[in-house]
């Protein structure tokens, strides 16, 4: 049995598929083919892939919505990880308690700021109606609405300045700072400060 078996015995036969065209996958419609392909659909899912891939030294290639990628082969050999973690969530807030207008005992949190961690598969477009949600300022961002954020952050110097710290895995989960960031790493999660739109 060699490594590729063991990553699909652990895996699952129905999660690693073989010679499969990436052009359903890629903003790029190219014709190219990966030997073998996993979508991780969230963030531990694309740890675990990681660590296996580390631990049974298969060689491996992650990419989120792919507007960024050009291949020079048709046949891709080595194992591609689509990264679609989707995670969004709110895990710091400044702001006041206010009264205002409201009647007695009735108490509203006015934010000024929130910190918001967001899994490197989002798309810039859907972290853009997230925080239009949550009431907080959109930034104008250089990089495609279609990219995500893993991708985006080495592409779009505004998107790495709202950069408080970043998650990456490189042989093992570490957090980093902004400006510690380089090509090699891959990017799990980053935590970014937005205003409020108000």
């Amino acid at each position: 049995m060699d490594n590729i078996d063991l990553l699909i015995k652990e895996l699952g036969a129905h999660r690693v598929k073989y010679n499969e065209p990436l052009e359903y996958y890629l903003f790029r419609k190219d014709k190219i083919v990966a030997q073998f392909f996993y979508i991780a659909t969230n963030r531990r899912e694309l740890e675990k892939i990681l660590e296996l891939c580390s631990k049974l030294k298969i060689a491996f290639l992650v990419f989120g919505n792919g507007t960024k990628i050009i291949f020079d082969k048709e046949k891709i050999r080595k194992l591609v990880i689509r990264n679609r973690a989707a995670g969004l969530r709110i895990v710091g807030i400044k702001g006041k308690i206010d009264k205002g207008n409201l009647p007695v005992g009735k108490q509203v949190v006015g934010v000024d700021e929130a910190k918001v961690e967001i899994d490197s598969g989002v798309s810039v477009s859907i972290l853009n109606e997230y925080l239009n949600k949550q009431g907080l300022a959109v930034p104008v961002w250089q990089s495609s609405l279609n990219g995500t954020i893993g991708g985006s952050l080495l592409v779009d110097p505004r998107m790495l300045e709202k950069c408080e710290k970043i998650k990456i895995w490189d042989k093992g989960h570490q957090e980093i700072s902004p400006a510690e960031l380089r090509n090699k790493h891959i990017v799990l999660s980053v935590v970014m400060n937005f205003k409020s739109a108000v």
